[in-house]
């Protein structure tokens, strides 16, 4: 595999290879294609593991084709590249898609102990306020939630 190449960029290479191979009769064993594909993955630690898992639980190695490990490797590269999006995100999640605007605090920019800006002590009590407000509509859904959860689950026993 090439630096920086994905799992599924080498493995259309092997497929234009295994073309290429048979364009030309030369055949070679599944078993063989597998073992060879296994060679060919990252040295990274986590592919590793992942191959001798996928070696180790499928107890007949007839029933590992070519086709189920492509399947199974490239599941597994969408796998930790979700994982990986996961975890390095920065998004910040948008509040206007849960609460209305009206109970959200407007802000210009953040207010530190080091801004220059002066706070009046009214707009820190509206402010203060207005979490109020989001607390107790948090508080009411949660409680609705609660209610619906507890009339499904009593009609699921019935």
């Amino acid at each position: 595999m090439f630096k920086n190449e994905s799992v599924c960029k080498m493995i259309e290479r092997f497929g234009h290879l295994k073309l290429e191979l048979a364009r030309h009769d030369i055949r070679y064993p599944e078993d063989e294609l597998i073992d060879k594909l296994f060679d060919s993955l990252p040295d990274e630690m986590d592919w590793r593991y992942y191959a001798l898992m996928l070696k180790n639980t499928i107890k007949d190695p007839e029933k590992l084709t070519l086709d189920l490990l492509i399947e199974k490797l490239e599941s597994h590269e969408l796998e930790l590249k979700k994982t990986f999006k996961v975890n390095h995100s920065s998004y910040q999640q948008n509040l206007d898609l849960y609460y209305p605007k009206s109970m959200m605090p407007q802000t210009t920019s953040p207010k530190t102990a080091f801004s220059a800006e002066n706070v009046s002590i009214a707009s820190k009590e509206s402010q203060a306020v207005k979490a109020v407000e989001i607390i107790v509509v948090i508080t009411v859904d949660l409680h609705h939630l609660q209610v619906i959860l507890m009339q499904s689950f009593n009609a699921i026993s019935q």
